[in-house]
């Protein structure tokens, strides 16, 4: 996977009307961080992804605008459920962005390693991030539906995005 990649995923939301992008940060999403930094757009990192999932909505239900969200793996991802429950229930846009570990180290106890794909109920779109760059051109129609979709019906996409630890 390419930074261009990430870059591109950034660019697309935005232009969407993503002004806020609140964080749930840990070292697998590092790249998904680096990705927001070019542009300005206005960031709050928090240490709980339970609070971070209900500041998003907050900020969403004050702005009329989506919010995206960003976090590492693991239980970070189960954590923000709550959050996306109200959202896709009260129709306000949420776009939550998790880091996930490579399809090579799913179902191998590596630590914080739950099945992220189709994670969540109810969502308006779920969407993988493709490891290879030949597959940019599907998940870039996919994510173009997805934010017409939830444009017109309010809601939330989920955007899978297995990255490798820059940490290791």
């Amino acid at each position: 996977m390419t930074n261009q990649l990430l870059d591109t995923l950034i660019a697309a939301c935005l232009e969407n009307g993503v002004t806020n992008v609140c964080i749930g940060a840990g070292s697998r999403s590092t790249a998904l961080l680096q990705a927001l930094e070019k542009y300005n757009v206005n960031i709050h990192p928090f240490f709980d992804e339970r609070a971070v999932g209900f500041l998003a909505l907050g900020i969403t239900k004050r702005t009329n605008n989506p919010v995206m969200v960003i976090t590492t793996s693991g239980s970070a991802v189960s954590n923000l459920y709550p959050a996306i429950t109200e959202a896709v229930y009260s129709h306000h846009n949420l776009i939550i962005c998790t880091a996930d570990r490579p399809t090579r180290l799913r179902g191998t106890s590596s630590n914080q390693t739950i099945n992220q794909e189709q994670v969540f109920n109810n969502v308006l779109a779920e969407i993988q991030l493709p490891e290879d760059i030949n597959n940019k051109n599907e998940f870039f129609n996919s994510l173009a539906q997805a934010l017409q979709k939830q444009h017109h019906e309010g809601g939330v996409i989920h955007i899978n995005c297995p990255l490798e630890d820059p940490v290791t």
